[in-house]
């Protein structure tokens, strides 16, 4: 199984972890940064 591996590797799961928060991080400030644009242009027309 996969989870006896990271057990035994905790720095693996931790690794796994970081790579996770950090994609989900970029895909919220993308989100964030189409949002404020669509909203400007908005105000504009």
């Amino acid at each position: 199984m996969i989870l006896n591996r990271w057990w035994t590797h905790p720095c693996e799961l931790v690794a796994c972890l970081v790579n996770v928060y950090f994609v989900v991080w970029v895909v919220v400030m993308c989100c964030l940064m189409i949002l404020s644009v669509l909203s400007a242009v908005e105000k504009r027309s």
